[in-house]
């Protein structure tokens, strides 16, 4: 195990680092909601969609009919994680059907996208060995499909919880912009042309390596922005801090507990997971411990309900994330043999 803490210090210090500055870039230079809103669009309309056009186009196509078990997985997660923070709910939020809802959503969503990214992103630097394993494209590809899946059910069954019906959610949200850029990105890997453009050093090779350049902005934008994010959330007041703390303790529970050790539990003792692949099993892993979804967050303020209690829930859930992803991320290297990384 002490052979494979430095590059997941490696790794978390890379993380670590954009978060804490868009946490202090938020709290110092007192960037206000109006200005973190369009460098978030910026992300998710510009260099997200970019991001997964690139690593779609540049991904075998002979391994993408593996990628089947990502869904079944996506759909089995989300269904166990909210089932599980509805019962929690019952037991420790004896409050109001609102804050029960939420603590049902903020245990039952969790960050499929940026956090999962960010980490495939950082590997090749920090832990070249895994990133020699399960590739630097495939992964991109498992993590946008988990996305495709969870996002619907967030935006459909989440709001509802969080909000109690009162607001519909626009159509974007059901098709989030990155689905722009993986279907683009399949089309172009599975007619060649993504390979193409790769060996013929022309100018779609120059135009590649273009949008490449914005792609490598991704991870570094998604986390100076989480970091502005959790920097400028507002928590509860004394009066209601109890039940806040309930609802961040079940979502930190749920998402860094539970479903974690549920994936341990099936991936070492049923073998349900064997023969996948080390790509999807590897997204599978970084999937199954990620902390509470931020936009829970928006939805939340849009309605002006419970949002205190939501973002003290994330704060919680962030800082578990900080404290106890770098022992998890310890143990797959170990159980995967990546001793000498």
């Amino acid at each position: 195990m002490a052979s494979v803490f430095l590059p997941v210090l490696y790794t978390m210090t890379q993380l670590l680092l954009p978060f804490s500055a868009g946490f202090i870039f938020r709290r110092v230079a007192g960037v206000g909601d109006q200005e973190l809103r369009a460098f978030s669009r910026l992300i998710v309309t510009i260099t997200l969609p970019i991001f997964f056009f690139v690593r779609v186009a540049r991904a075998d196509v002979a391994q993408v009919g593996t990628f089947a078990i990502v869904p079944i997985a996506a759909l089995f997660h989300v269904a166990l994680a909210v089932g599980l923070s509805v019962l929690l709910a019952r037991l420790f939020q004896p409050g109001s059907l609102a804050v029960r809802s939420a603590t049902a959503a903020v245990g039952g969503f969790g960050n499929a996208g940026y956090l999962p990214l960010s980490v495939q992103e950082l590997i090749p630097f920090t832990m070249p060995l895994v990133a020699e394993a399960v590739g630097t494209t495939q992964p991109s590809l498992y993590i946008g499909i988990y996305v495709l899946i969870q996002s619907p059910i967030m935006w459909s069954l989440g709001n509802y919880l969080v909000t109690g019906g009162g607001t519909k959610p626009s159509w974007q949200a059901f098709v989030p912009t990155p689905v722009i850029g993986i279907t683009l990105g399949l089309i172009a890997s599975i007619t060649g042309v993504g390979e193409a453009a790769e060996t013929s050093r022309g100018i779609w090779y120059h135009a590649l390596q273009g949008l490449d350049t914005i792609a490598r902005l991704t991870a570094p934008l998604v986390l100076i922005t989480l970091g502005a994010v959790i920097g400028g959330l507002r928590l509860p007041g004394r009066e209601r801090r109890n039940a806040a703390l309930r609802m961040a303790l079940v979502a930190a529970l749920v998402r860094l507990g539970v479903m974690p050790a549920v994936f341990w539990l099936i991936a070492t003792r049923t073998g349900m997971l064997g023969g996948i692949g080390a790509a999807v099993l590897w997204v599978i892993f970084l999937e199954f411990h990620t902390p509470t979804a931020n936009n829970i967050s928006i939805m939340a303020t849009r309605v002006a309900r419970n949002q205190n209690e939501v973002a003290l829930t994330l704060v919680v859930s962030y800082l578990t994330y900080l404290v106890v992803f770098p022992f998890y991320l310890a143990a797959y290297l170990v159980w995967q043999g990546y001793r000498a990384v």
